[in-house]
């Protein structure tokens, strides 16, 4: 249960329309709780056998393209999860059990409710656990890598291990019980896994009386998703996924109740959604890099299937899907170890070989997508596309590598590359000049306004601070949203935005570009925001960045003005992997073979922080409910009136570089 003070925030944040949304869903939660038990909710008139179902709308790649290293790493996944082990967020090769508890949080080892939907908050963590951690193995991903493991080998276990699943997971999940049937999302992305696996085991024999039972199911799901499509400050991804799910399921099943109707809407939903989701240059409006690569997926796999049903998306659609992955390529150009700002919490749709947020498949699944290419490094265009596959080389690594990098104005989404280099040699700044996040709630933003992370070499070496947690620890949940956990600069150790919730927040920092130049010798940035202008006493806060591509250095100038006295800092959050040395004005850092020297502003006063938990400072997130210890060093100084502080960055070229460089020369005579 939330507190009085954030229903009052939120609400405030609501239009007229979505809150009466709101009270028709309380409405309809209310008549639930009668309902259910009466078992009073839509049947499924009738079913089609499973050895006469033929929908042949999903695509059956040819088994000989796969190459047997990729096959190998299939079964070698399909054995494990035959052995009910699984890896997902902190878990790795996590046993369940002989029998799966498809209700607990295994992380904190807590059973959900598995009383009526309409009675289990998802948000209290101590009674029904991390809901996240209780959903995760739910939206079935294990059985799309179990029904490719079918495909490709043919061995029945694969097949039956589908079926399996699917048996236990209905046996545990009544319809409108317990916090699986909580969430209309995890409802949009568990159809979306059923359908794909069934389909890829067509030709399996299975029991008659379990796959009517799938599919009472299946229409279960549609039927909830339709009459629960998200509004308002709530219609993020979370919308895109519920209605992808929709579509999905009526394509593939046309004879359930009301299909066609409900597909139609389904549809005009994703036809709304990207382009009000997605800027004109790709970027997701969310402001989370990694659910870029999570609303893709779902504006991908609807694309695909529409084409071959006959109900194409329009070009507007196709136009706006390619320019998402073009903005994932922009950013796969200063190398694989993507600077993942906003919140990343590891979700994705299928599993499909690739990995869940892999920066080099996307661009070579987009050249088979848009470009009709039909050999790519991409497995997952290997089983969208019947795309034959080659394994990647040195040269797909975004960047072609005998191209210098070129700087990047994504100016729709706010978002800055300055970028010079190639190969090795590469380095990449990421300039964070963009809006908070998403409508009035801007859910998945963190208080980053005029951020940056640098990339050496293709290696993180500035980063950002990542994500951590959702649910379960909110102080963590707000440390790692904090101004001062991102390299950008913070007044009196307040954010720039207003924290309100875990997903909320409300008075919002606007940032913008005061100028962009960019020529063959530097690219020159300066931005501004309005994060502390709402003090007492107002701080006016603009940076700037200049890339000197010949001297391979970074110029970093902090311009703040104010009347009375303020406490100014800037933080530097380095990779878990650097080592960092501080020698009086200057900062030291090396990560494998780049090497990092930063010159400090005279009469800062300079700390250090490393996994400290009171300061809640020196903290890396790779990845959901992951959070190790990294180095943070913190410039620090009084001031009133007015402040100039200027950092220097020298990033020589390092040996390997050097020698990649001299063989790349001896290549091209």
């Amino acid at each position: 249960m939330q507190s009085l003070d954030w229903y009052y925030h939120r609400l405030r944040r609501m239009g007229s329309a979505e809150i009466l949304w709101r009270v028709r869903g309380a409405a309809r939660e209310a008549v639930d709780l009668i309902r259910l038990p009466l078992g009073a909710f839509p049947k499924l008139p009738s079913a089609v056998a499973w050895d006469q179902f033929v929908p042949g709308i999903i695509l059956r790649p040819s088994r000989d393209k796969l190459p047997l290293p990729r096959r190998l790493i299939l079964v070698a996944r399909a054995e494990r999860i035959l052995a009910n082990r699984l890896s997902y967020f902190q878990h790795d090769d996590l046993h369940l059990g002989e029998q799966m508890d498809w209700h607990r949080d295994w992380n904190q080892g807590l059973a959900s409710p598995k009383a009526m939907c309409p009675l289990v908050d998802y948000r209290v963590a101590q009674v029904a656990g991390d809901c996240k951690e209780v959903w995760e193995p739910n939206r079935h991903h294990q059985l799309v890598v179990l029904a490719r493991a079918w495909h490709v080998t043919h061995d029945p276990r694969y097949a039956d291990g589908v079926w399996s699943v699917l048996q236990s997971w209905l046996d545990a999940n009544p319809f409108g019980h317990g916090m699986n049937w909580k969430s209309p999302l995890e409802l949009g992305v568990r159809l979306i896994n059923w359908i794909w696996a069934l389909d890829l085991v067509r030709g399996h024999p299975c029991d008659e009386t379990l796959w009517q039972r799938v599919h009472v199911a299946i229409y279960q799901h549609v039927w909830d998703l339709a009459r629960k499509f998200s509004r308002g400050s709530s219609a993020n991804n979370h919308l895109v996924g519920e209605a992808a799910g929709v579509f999905v399921a009526t394509l593939w099943l046309p004879h359930l109740p009301k299909a066609h109707e409900l597909r139609d809407v389904a549809r005009q939903i994703l036809i709304e959604e990207i382009e009000k989701q997605f800027h004109v240059d790709g970027g997701t409006r969310e402001q989370a890099l990694g659910y870029q690569f999570f609303s893709i997926q779902f504006f991908t796999i609807c694309a695909l299937l529409a084409e071959r049903a006959g109900v194409a998306m329009p070009a507007a659609y196709m136009h706006r899907l390619q320019a998402a992955y073009a903005y994932l390529a922009a950013f796969g150009e200063g190398g694989v170890e993507l600077p993942f700002y906003g919140d990343k919490d590891d979700g994705y749709v299928l599993d499909l070989g690739d990995g869940s947020h892999n920066v080099q498949a996307m661009p070579a699944l987009a050249s088979v997508l848009f470009e009709g290419q039909r050999v790519s490094t991409s497995e997952a265009a290997f089983w969208l596309c019947d795309a034959g596959m080659r394994e990647a080389s040195a040269d797909d690594s975004g960047n072609p590598a005998t191209n210098e990098l070129e700087s990047r104005a994504l100016v729709d989404a706010g978002h800055y590359l300055l970028q010079c280099g190639r190969a090795n040699d590469r380095i990449c700044v990421h300039i964070d000049c963009a809006p908070l996040g998403y409508g009035s709630i801007a859910a998945h933003g963190h208080a980053d306004a005029l951020a940056f992370t640098l990339r050496m070499g293709g290696l993180l070496m500035l980063v950002d601070p990542g994500t951590f947690d959702y649910f379960t620890q909110p102080q963590w949940r707000d440390a790692f949203r904090h101004t001062r956990a991102h390299n950008t600069v913070c007044i009196d150790d307040l954010n720039q935005s207003e924290l309100l919730g875990a997903f909320l927040w409300g008075r919002q920092t606007a940032a913008s570009c005061m100028a962009w130049e960019d020529d063959p010798s530097l690219t020159f940035f300066r931005g501004t925001h309005d994060g502390y202008q709402a003090l007492p006493d107002p701080v006016q806060v603009e940076r700037s960045y200049c890339l000197d591509k010949s001297r391979r250095s970074l110029h970093i100038e902090d311009d703040l003005a104010s009347s009375a006295e303020h406490e100014y800092a800037a933080g530097f959050h380095f990779h878990p992997d650097c080592q960092v040395t501080v020698a009086g004005s200057v900062v030291c850092a090396s990560r494998a073979n780049q090497t990092l020297t930063i010159g400090l502003p005279e009469g800062v006063r300079v700390d250090v922080y490393r996994g400290d938990e009171p300061a809640q400072l020196g903290w890396f997130s790779a990845g959901y409910h992951h959070k190790t210890p990294t180095t943070t060093v913190v410039m620090r100084r009084r001031f009133s009136g007015k402040l100039k502080m200027r950092y220097e960055f020298a990033m020589p070229v390092s040996a390997t570089a050097r020698l990649y460089d001299i063989g790349l020369r001896q290549r091209l005579r």
